[in-house]
């Protein structure tokens, strides 16, 4: 038997300071990313205590471009979208 283990989900955290995660801070938001394919990814929560900007997300959809990902896929108002990124 061979064994090959794969990341198929993460967490994203949002912090009011830089090295927030590493400082152990609050974080004021949370998304959980579940890898469909090592390029596309569904978004399957998005939870804050502060309100969240176009800027906020455009940051996360950076975010996860610089790591491979092209396409993006959620769920608004009971119904899937899908961006390319």
């Amino acid at each position: 038997m061979y064994y090959k283990e794969t990341v198929q989900t993460s967490v994203i955290r949002l912090y009011d300071v830089p090295n927030g995660y590493e400082e152990r801070k609050k974080y004021l938001g949370v998304l959980t990313v579940i890898y469909l394919t090592p390029k596309k990814v569904w978004i399957a929560n998005l939870l804050a205590i502060v309100r969240i900007t176009r800027a906020d997300i455009k940051n996360v959809k950076d975010l996860l471009k610089s790591n491979g990902v092209s396409v993006l896929k959620y769920e608004r108002d009971g119904e899937e979208l899908e961006e390319v990124l």
